[in-house]
């Protein structure tokens, strides 16, 4: 092989080495606060930045970066994700009339759903884990018509009220 094809082969594959490495990297979340209903302050993480929202609710054993994974996998198909801390958790607190374990972490929910409303998204779907799954369902519950598009429980706590919950659900 002569000399000045094997350098021009060694260049073009260290720039795919390169490409591959870049491409394989994603943003890193960027980090914000936003007031709930009741005086209090959630920490979330935002990922993607498409005009379709989804919020991501973690179980009690967990906390918004719980989610990273699932969190890009949705930035990267297009959708702007906001992963919350619930008050309590992380920087997160609820008002000051709010107590622990009181249930009012729906309103952790619906402060997201704002957010993401009042940042550019058309449409915005809530997607719940245990507690958090319980937390949307009852936020569906507490919603103005037509905030919440989508719901998506996965293994929640009862949700008090179901015959409440309307629209679309998985």
């Amino acid at each position: 092989i002569p000399l000045h094809v094997s350098k021009a082969h060694s260049v073009m594959r260290k720039l795919a080495i390169a490409a591959l490495m870049i491409t394989g990297l994603t943003a890193a979340p960027r980090e914000v606060s936003f007031p709930t209903a009741d005086g209090g302050v959630i920490w979330a993480d935002v990922y993607g930045a498409g005009d379709r929202g989804v919020v991501l609710a973690h179980g009690a054993r967990f906390d918004k970066g719980s989610w990273g994974k699932q969190a890009e996998v949705l930035a990267k198909a297009g959708l702007r994700v906001l992963a919350i801390d619930f008050r309590g958790y992380g920087q997160s607190r609820g008002g000051d009339q709010s107590a622990p374990g009181s249930g009012e972490k729906y309103q952790d929910i619906l402060a997201a759903v704002r957010y993401l409303r009042e940042h550019g998204a058309k449409t915005v779907s809530v997607i719940g884990a245990s507690m958090g799954g319980g937390a949307a369902a009852t936020a569906l519950t507490h919603a103005r018509p037509g905030e919440m598009d989508r719901l998506i429980l996965l293994a929640p706590v009862p949700a008090a009220e179901p015959e409440r919950l309307a629209g679309p659900k998985l």
